[in-house]
Protein backbone atom coordinates (compact mmCIF):
# COMPACT_ATOMS: atom_id res chain seq x y z
CA UNK A 1 0.00 0.00 0.00
CA UNK A 2 1.04 3.54 -0.28
CA UNK A 3 1.32 4.45 2.94
CA UNK A 4 3.85 1.88 4.07
CA UNK A 5 6.19 3.92 2.20
CA UNK A 6 4.99 7.14 2.22
CA UNK A 7 3.43 8.24 5.79
CA UNK A 8 5.40 6.88 8.57
CA UNK A 9 3.50 6.51 12.36
CA UNK A 10 5.62 9.43 13.00
CA UNK A 11 3.67 11.52 10.81
CA UNK A 12 0.72 10.68 11.93
CA UNK A 13 1.58 11.43 15.37
CA UNK A 14 2.45 15.05 14.27
CA UNK A 15 -0.88 15.70 12.98
CA UNK A 16 -2.55 13.97 16.05
CA UNK A 17 0.01 16.88 18.61
CA UNK A 18 -1.15 19.27 15.82
CA UNK A 19 -5.02 18.90 16.16
CA UNK A 20 -5.05 17.83 19.54
CA UNK A 21 -3.45 21.06 20.16
CA UNK A 22 -5.94 23.30 17.53
CA UNK A 23 -8.81 21.70 19.34
CA UNK A 24 -7.45 22.53 22.40
CA UNK A 25 -6.95 26.02 22.02
CA UNK A 26 -10.40 26.57 20.28
CA UNK A 27 -11.71 25.20 23.69
CA UNK A 28 -9.92 27.71 25.77
CA UNK A 29 -11.20 30.63 23.60
CA UNK A 30 -14.82 28.89 22.99
CA UNK A 31 -14.81 29.48 27.24
CA UNK A 32 -14.09 32.52 27.42
CA UNK A 33 -16.61 33.73 24.44
CA UNK A 34 -18.74 31.95 26.50
CA UNK A 35 -17.89 34.06 30.04
CA UNK A 36 -18.24 37.14 27.96
CA UNK A 37 -21.52 35.86 26.58
CA UNK A 38 -23.13 35.56 29.97
CA UNK A 39 -21.41 39.66 30.91
CA UNK A 40 -22.93 40.84 27.81
CA UNK A 41 -26.64 39.49 28.67
CA UNK A 42 -26.31 40.93 32.08
CA UNK A 43 -25.43 44.72 30.55
CA UNK A 44 -28.15 47.27 31.13
CA UNK A 45 -30.39 48.37 28.47
CA UNK A 46 -29.61 52.11 28.86
CA UNK A 47 -32.63 52.95 26.44
CA UNK A 48 -35.15 50.78 29.06
CA UNK A 49 -38.17 52.80 29.95
CA UNK A 50 -37.60 51.61 33.44
CA UNK A 51 -34.18 51.74 34.54
CA UNK A 52 -32.35 48.32 35.44
CA UNK A 53 -31.80 46.80 38.88
CA UNK A 54 -27.99 47.02 38.46
CA UNK A 55 -27.65 44.97 41.47
CA UNK A 56 -29.59 42.52 40.48
CA UNK A 57 -28.29 41.92 37.52
CA UNK A 58 -24.69 42.04 38.55
CA UNK A 59 -26.76 38.71 41.19
CA UNK A 60 -27.86 37.21 38.23
CA UNK A 61 -24.38 37.31 36.28
CA UNK A 62 -22.79 36.07 39.40
CA UNK A 63 -25.01 32.84 39.42
CA UNK A 64 -25.84 32.56 35.53
CA UNK A 65 -21.24 32.51 35.72
CA UNK A 66 -21.36 29.78 38.63
CA UNK A 67 -23.85 27.51 37.09
CA UNK A 68 -21.87 27.32 33.71
CA UNK A 69 -18.68 27.00 35.17
CA UNK A 70 -20.21 24.00 36.97
CA UNK A 71 -21.61 22.40 34.72
CA UNK A 72 -18.30 22.90 32.36
CA UNK A 73 -16.31 21.14 35.26
CA UNK A 74 -18.67 18.39 34.93
CA UNK A 75 -20.16 18.61 38.11
CA UNK A 76 -23.56 17.46 38.71
CA UNK A 77 -26.23 20.07 39.59
CA UNK A 78 -29.93 18.46 41.14
CA UNK A 79 -32.80 20.25 40.92
CA UNK A 80 -32.96 21.57 44.36
CA UNK A 81 -29.68 23.33 43.84
CA UNK A 82 -30.39 24.49 40.45
CA UNK A 83 -33.06 26.15 42.18
CA UNK A 84 -31.44 28.28 44.23
CA UNK A 85 -30.66 30.20 41.23
CA UNK A 86 -32.64 32.88 39.76
CA UNK A 87 -34.95 31.96 36.63
CA UNK A 88 -33.36 34.84 34.56
CA UNK A 89 -29.76 33.34 35.83
CA UNK A 90 -30.95 29.73 35.04
CA UNK A 91 -31.88 30.88 31.54
CA UNK A 92 -29.25 32.78 30.95
CA UNK A 93 -26.69 29.91 31.70
CA UNK A 94 -28.54 27.04 29.93
CA UNK A 95 -28.79 29.42 26.66
CA UNK A 96 -25.16 30.07 26.94
CA UNK A 97 -24.42 26.57 28.18
CA UNK A 98 -26.12 24.65 24.89
CA UNK A 99 -24.13 27.61 22.52
CA UNK A 100 -20.77 26.69 23.94
CA UNK A 101 -21.89 22.38 23.63
CA UNK A 102 -22.77 23.29 20.02
CA UNK A 103 -19.43 24.51 19.65
CA UNK A 104 -17.39 22.05 21.33
CA UNK A 105 -19.19 19.71 19.49
CA UNK A 106 -18.34 21.03 15.63
CA UNK A 107 -14.62 21.65 17.40
CA UNK A 108 -14.62 17.31 18.44
CA UNK A 109 -15.79 16.70 14.73
CA UNK A 110 -12.94 18.85 13.23
CA UNK A 111 -10.42 17.01 15.49
CA UNK A 112 -11.74 13.23 14.68
CA UNK A 113 -11.66 14.50 10.65
CA UNK A 114 -8.55 15.99 11.60
CA UNK A 115 -6.86 13.08 9.59
CA UNK A 116 -8.85 13.18 6.29
CA UNK A 117 -8.29 16.84 6.73
CA UNK A 118 -4.89 16.66 6.42
CA UNK A 119 -4.63 14.13 3.55
CA UNK A 120 -7.07 15.98 1.42
CA UNK A 121 -4.36 18.99 1.22
CA UNK A 122 -1.52 16.89 0.70
CA UNK A 123 -3.26 14.96 -2.30
CA UNK A 124 -4.69 18.45 -3.21
CA UNK A 125 -1.23 20.07 -3.55
CA UNK A 126 0.05 16.89 -5.08
CA UNK A 127 -2.38 17.58 -7.66
CA UNK A 128 -1.84 21.36 -7.81
CA UNK A 129 1.73 20.81 -8.68
CA UNK A 130 1.48 18.56 -11.61
CA UNK A 131 -1.53 21.07 -12.37
CA UNK A 132 0.44 23.49 -12.96
CA UNK A 133 3.36 21.75 -14.71
CA UNK A 134 0.42 21.21 -17.24
CA UNK A 135 -0.52 25.29 -17.22
CA UNK A 136 3.03 26.01 -18.28
CA UNK A 137 3.42 23.15 -20.79
CA UNK A 138 0.08 24.80 -22.18
CA UNK A 139 1.64 28.70 -22.18
CA UNK A 140 4.77 26.98 -23.95
CA UNK A 141 2.48 25.48 -26.53
CA UNK A 142 1.05 28.59 -27.20
CA UNK A 143 4.32 30.58 -27.63
CA UNK A 144 5.40 27.58 -29.87
CA UNK A 145 2.28 28.22 -32.10
CA UNK A 146 3.10 31.92 -32.03
CA UNK A 147 6.51 31.19 -33.16
CA UNK A 148 5.69 28.97 -36.10
CA UNK A 149 3.10 31.74 -37.52
CA UNK A 150 6.25 34.21 -37.49
CA UNK A 151 9.55 33.60 -38.70
CA UNK A 152 11.42 30.45 -36.73
CA UNK A 153 12.98 31.50 -34.17
CA UNK A 154 11.98 34.76 -33.21
CA UNK A 155 10.28 34.05 -30.01
CA UNK A 156 12.28 33.05 -27.09
CA UNK A 157 10.40 30.15 -25.05
CA UNK A 158 10.94 26.84 -23.32
CA UNK A 159 11.08 24.37 -26.36
CA UNK A 160 11.92 21.43 -24.30
CA UNK A 161 9.05 22.01 -22.14
CA UNK A 162 6.60 22.43 -25.58
CA UNK A 163 7.67 19.47 -27.00
CA UNK A 164 6.82 17.64 -24.10
CA UNK A 165 5.34 14.24 -25.02
CA UNK A 166 4.06 13.55 -21.61
CA UNK A 167 2.93 16.49 -20.60
CA UNK A 168 0.60 16.61 -24.07
CA UNK A 169 -0.73 13.31 -23.24
CA UNK A 170 -2.03 13.85 -19.64
CA UNK A 171 -2.91 17.33 -20.45
CA UNK A 172 -5.89 15.35 -22.03
CA UNK A 173 -6.05 12.20 -20.28
CA UNK A 174 -9.98 11.05 -19.19
CA UNK A 175 -8.62 9.25 -15.69
CA UNK A 176 -6.45 12.32 -14.90
CA UNK A 177 -8.86 14.94 -16.07
CA UNK A 178 -11.35 12.77 -13.51
CA UNK A 179 -9.22 13.04 -10.77
CA UNK A 180 -8.76 16.43 -11.40
CA UNK A 181 -12.80 17.19 -11.20
CA UNK A 182 -13.65 14.86 -8.07
CA UNK A 183 -11.15 16.82 -6.33
CA UNK A 184 -12.14 20.07 -7.81
CA UNK A 185 -8.14 21.28 -8.74
CA UNK A 186 -7.75 24.24 -11.18
CA UNK A 187 -5.33 27.08 -10.79
CA UNK A 188 -7.99 29.61 -12.69
CA UNK A 189 -8.09 31.23 -9.71
CA UNK A 190 -4.93 32.08 -9.30
CA UNK A 191 -3.66 32.27 -13.04
CA UNK A 192 -1.85 35.69 -12.34
CA UNK A 193 0.58 34.00 -10.39
CA UNK A 194 0.95 30.89 -12.71
CA UNK A 195 1.74 33.53 -15.48
CA UNK A 196 3.82 35.23 -12.99
CA UNK A 197 6.31 32.27 -12.32
CA UNK A 198 6.36 31.07 -15.89
CA UNK A 199 7.95 34.53 -17.04
CA UNK A 200 10.02 34.63 -14.08
CA UNK A 201 11.05 30.99 -13.73
CA UNK A 202 10.04 29.00 -16.56
CA UNK A 203 10.35 30.70 -19.68
CA UNK A 204 14.02 31.47 -19.90
CA UNK A 205 15.31 28.52 -18.07
CA UNK A 206 18.80 27.42 -19.64
CA UNK A 207 17.74 24.02 -18.98
CA UNK A 208 14.38 24.05 -20.30
CA UNK A 209 15.56 25.71 -23.96
CA UNK A 210 16.93 24.13 -27.19
CA UNK A 211 18.66 26.21 -29.92
CA UNK A 212 16.12 26.45 -32.53
CA UNK A 213 18.51 27.38 -35.13
CA UNK A 214 18.19 23.53 -36.31
CA UNK A 215 14.60 22.61 -36.83
CA UNK A 216 14.75 19.59 -38.68
CA UNK A 217 17.57 18.37 -35.66
CA UNK A 218 14.62 19.52 -33.22
CA UNK A 219 12.14 17.50 -35.16
CA UNK A 220 14.42 14.21 -34.60
CA UNK A 221 15.20 15.29 -31.04
CA UNK A 222 11.50 15.17 -30.46
CA UNK A 223 10.94 11.59 -32.26
CA UNK A 224 13.92 10.19 -30.39
CA UNK A 225 14.82 11.25 -27.29
CA UNK A 226 11.28 10.53 -25.25
CA UNK A 227 13.92 9.95 -22.01
CA UNK A 228 14.90 13.51 -21.84
CA UNK A 229 11.40 14.23 -20.83
CA UNK A 230 12.51 13.19 -16.82
CA UNK A 231 15.44 16.28 -17.00
CA UNK A 232 12.56 18.68 -18.41
CA UNK A 233 10.14 17.49 -15.30
CA UNK A 234 13.19 17.48 -12.81
CA UNK A 235 14.02 20.81 -13.76
CA UNK A 236 10.14 21.95 -13.07
CA UNK A 237 9.97 20.33 -9.65
CA UNK A 238 13.15 20.12 -8.42
CA UNK A 239 14.85 23.82 -9.34
CA UNK A 240 11.45 25.46 -9.71
CA UNK A 241 8.31 24.11 -7.51
CA UNK A 242 9.85 23.09 -4.47
CA UNK A 243 12.81 25.73 -4.41
CA UNK A 244 11.30 29.18 -5.56
CA UNK A 245 9.93 30.95 -2.45
CA UNK A 246 7.33 32.68 -3.66
CA UNK A 247 5.72 29.16 -5.00
CA UNK A 248 6.18 27.78 -1.45
CA UNK A 249 4.75 30.67 0.14
CA UNK A 250 1.77 30.25 -2.14
CA UNK A 251 1.11 26.85 -0.78
CA UNK A 252 2.38 28.29 2.44
CA UNK A 253 -0.69 30.20 2.45
CA UNK A 254 -3.38 26.74 1.09
CA UNK A 255 -2.10 24.85 4.28
CA UNK A 256 -0.59 25.67 7.70
CA UNK A 257 0.67 22.40 7.74
CA UNK A 258 2.66 22.63 4.54
CA UNK A 259 6.23 22.20 6.32
CA UNK A 260 5.31 18.33 7.43
CA UNK A 261 3.28 18.01 4.38
CA UNK A 262 5.45 19.42 1.55
CA UNK A 263 7.77 16.24 2.50
CA UNK A 264 5.10 13.82 1.47
CA UNK A 265 3.82 15.85 -1.50
CA UNK A 266 7.72 15.23 -2.32
CA UNK A 267 8.08 11.93 -1.95
CA UNK A 268 4.44 11.28 -4.10
CA UNK A 269 5.93 13.37 -6.84
CA UNK A 270 9.30 11.12 -6.95
CA UNK A 271 7.77 8.02 -9.18
CA UNK A 272 6.96 10.39 -11.46
CA UNK A 273 10.74 11.49 -11.89
CA UNK A 274 11.34 7.78 -13.04
CA UNK A 275 8.63 7.43 -15.13
CA UNK A 276 8.55 7.95 -18.65
CA UNK A 277 5.28 5.96 -19.98
CA UNK A 278 1.43 8.18 -19.50
CA UNK A 279 0.32 5.03 -18.38
CA UNK A 280 2.98 4.74 -15.54
CA UNK A 281 1.78 8.39 -14.59
CA UNK A 282 -1.61 7.58 -14.99
CA UNK A 283 -1.07 4.94 -12.07
CA UNK A 284 0.33 6.54 -9.77
CA UNK A 285 -1.97 9.42 -9.92
CA UNK A 286 -4.58 7.11 -9.47
CA UNK A 287 -3.06 5.83 -6.38
CA UNK A 288 -3.03 8.97 -4.81
CA UNK A 289 -6.95 8.40 -4.05
CA UNK A 290 -5.38 5.43 -0.95
CA UNK A 291 -3.04 7.91 1.02
CA UNK A 292 -3.38 7.99 3.87
CA UNK A 293 -6.46 4.49 4.45
CA UNK A 294 -3.60 2.77 6.15
CA UNK A 295 -2.53 5.14 8.79
CA UNK A 296 -6.39 6.59 9.07
CA UNK A 297 -6.64 3.70 11.91
CA UNK A 298 -3.54 4.56 14.14
CA UNK A 299 -4.81 8.52 13.75
CA UNK A 300 -8.44 7.72 15.20
CA UNK A 301 -6.77 4.98 17.63
CA UNK A 302 -4.43 7.87 19.06
CA UNK A 303 -7.15 10.56 19.24
CA UNK A 304 -9.88 8.43 20.74
CA UNK A 305 -7.62 7.27 23.64
CA UNK A 306 -6.63 10.46 24.19
CA UNK A 307 -10.77 11.82 24.56
CA UNK A 308 -11.89 8.52 26.16
CA UNK A 309 -8.41 7.54 28.94
CA UNK A 310 -7.62 12.03 29.02
CA UNK A 311 -9.00 12.01 32.49
CA UNK A 312 -7.15 9.09 33.88
CA UNK A 313 -3.88 9.78 32.73
CA UNK A 314 -3.91 13.50 34.43
CA UNK A 315 -5.07 11.30 37.35
CA UNK A 316 -2.32 8.67 36.84
CA UNK A 317 0.11 11.68 36.15
CA UNK A 318 -0.77 13.75 39.03
CA UNK A 319 -0.41 10.72 41.41
CA UNK A 320 3.00 10.03 40.35
CA UNK A 321 4.74 13.23 39.49
CA UNK A 322 5.90 15.26 42.84
CA UNK A 323 5.79 19.25 43.22
CA UNK A 324 4.21 19.18 39.41
CA UNK A 325 0.73 21.03 38.50
CA UNK A 326 -0.98 20.02 34.76
CA UNK A 327 -2.61 24.02 35.07
CA UNK A 328 0.70 24.94 35.18
CA UNK A 329 2.12 23.29 32.52
CA UNK A 330 2.78 24.08 28.94
CA UNK A 331 -0.39 22.74 27.35
CA UNK A 332 1.66 21.44 24.11
CA UNK A 333 3.68 19.38 26.58
CA UNK A 334 0.44 18.12 28.22
CA UNK A 335 -0.41 16.88 25.31
CA UNK A 336 3.02 15.42 24.01
CA UNK A 337 3.24 13.75 27.78
CA UNK A 338 -0.42 12.41 27.17
CA UNK A 339 -0.46 11.06 23.89
CA UNK A 340 2.88 9.21 24.79
CA UNK A 341 1.10 7.59 27.75
CA UNK A 342 -2.01 6.75 25.33
CA UNK A 343 0.93 4.31 23.67
CA UNK A 344 2.33 2.89 26.17
CA UNK A 345 -0.12 2.26 28.22
CA UNK A 346 -3.28 1.52 26.12
CA UNK A 347 -1.20 0.70 22.69
CA UNK A 348 1.63 -1.39 23.32
CA UNK A 349 2.39 -0.93 19.19
CA UNK A 350 6.06 -0.10 20.46
CA UNK A 351 8.62 -0.54 23.33
CA UNK A 352 7.94 1.67 25.95
CA UNK A 353 11.56 3.27 25.53
CA UNK A 354 10.79 4.00 21.99
CA UNK A 355 8.00 5.36 22.64
CA UNK A 356 9.53 7.54 25.14
CA UNK A 357 12.06 8.55 22.42
CA UNK A 358 9.77 9.29 20.20
CA UNK A 359 7.59 12.09 22.09
CA UNK A 360 10.63 13.73 23.64
CA UNK A 361 12.28 14.17 19.95
CA UNK A 362 8.55 15.71 18.64
CA UNK A 363 8.85 17.73 22.57
CA UNK A 364 12.33 19.18 21.15
CA UNK A 365 11.10 19.73 17.57
CA UNK A 366 7.73 21.64 18.36
CA UNK A 367 7.49 22.86 22.12
CA UNK A 368 10.06 25.13 23.95
CA UNK A 369 13.65 24.60 24.39
CA UNK A 370 13.00 22.87 27.58
CA UNK A 371 10.22 20.44 26.91
CA UNK A 372 12.03 17.96 25.98
CA UNK A 373 13.83 17.79 29.49
CA UNK A 374 10.63 17.77 31.35
CA UNK A 375 8.70 15.14 29.13
CA UNK A 376 11.88 12.97 29.10
CA UNK A 377 11.59 12.86 33.00
CA UNK A 378 7.46 12.57 33.30
CA UNK A 379 7.72 10.01 31.02
CA UNK A 380 10.42 8.27 32.44
CA UNK A 381 8.80 8.10 36.17
CA UNK A 382 5.23 6.87 34.53
CA UNK A 383 7.23 4.12 32.54
CA UNK A 384 7.73 2.35 35.72
CA UNK A 385 4.45 1.93 36.83
CA UNK A 386 2.26 1.42 33.31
Amino acid sequence: MIDKSIINRRFVRIKAIQNLYAFYINQQASYQQALEEIKTAFIPDVFASIPADKEQLTQDEAQATALFIAWESGKQVGASEQAKYSPTAQEVAKKIWANYQLRFTQDLKILENGWETAIDKIRNAYLLTIQLIIEWFSMACQQSEKSRQLSPGTMHYPTKLASSYILNELKSDPSFLKIIQAHTISWAPNMDSVTRWYQQFVKNNPSLNKDLSDTENLEKEVEKEVEKEVEVIKVLLNDIILTQEDIQNFFSDLDLGWTENQSIVKKLLHPLLEQLEIDAWRKEISQSNELGKTSASFYSHLINTFLERGLAIEKLIQEHIKNWSIDRTVPLDIIIIKLAICEMKYSHSIPTNVAINEYVDLAKRYSTTKSSQFVNGVLGTIAKIV
